[in-house]
C-alpha cells in the first residue's frame, strides 16, 4: 500500500497542482462573489451538451426569471430610462462630445 501512495505522489506534476489550485480559487471566488456555491461538474457538463446540442443554454430557471423581471417593467419605466436617454443625448450634444458623468 505504502508503494502504491509514493508512486501515486511521484506521478503528481506541476500543471497538476497548478489546475487543483485554479479549481479551489474559482470556488472561492464564486462563493465570496455570488454567495452561494458555484454551480457542479455535472450540471456545466449538462449545459455544455445542451449547448451542442440546441446553440443555446436555456436553462428554465433562468427563462423564468427573465420573464418575470420582463412582465415587471411598467410605462413610468420606460419613459423614466427615455428621458435619462434624451437628457444625456442633450448634454452629449452641447458638450460636443465630452464625457458625461452619472448623476
Amino acid at each position: 500500500m505504502k508503494v502504491r501512495v509514493r508512486t501515486a505522489i511521484e506521478t503528481i506534476t506541476v500543471d497538476m497542482l497548478q489546475t487543483v489550485w485554479n479549481e479551489l480559487d474559482y470556488r472561492v471566488d464564486f462563493r465570496t462573489k455570488y454567495g452561494k456555491q458555484p454551480p457542479s461538474g455535472n450540471s456545466i457538463r449538462r449545459w455544455y451538451a445542451q449547448f451542442q446540442e440546441t446553440g443555446c443554454v436555456c436553462v428554465p430557471e433562468m427563462k423564468v426569471r427573465i420573464r418575470t423581471a420582463i412582465e415587471t417593467i411598467t410605462v413610468d419605466m420606460l419613459q423614466t430610462v427615455w428621458n435619462e436617454l434624451d437628457y444625456r443625448v442633450d448634454v452629449c450634444r452641447i458638450t460636443k462630445g465630452a464625457r458625461i458623468e452619472h448623476r
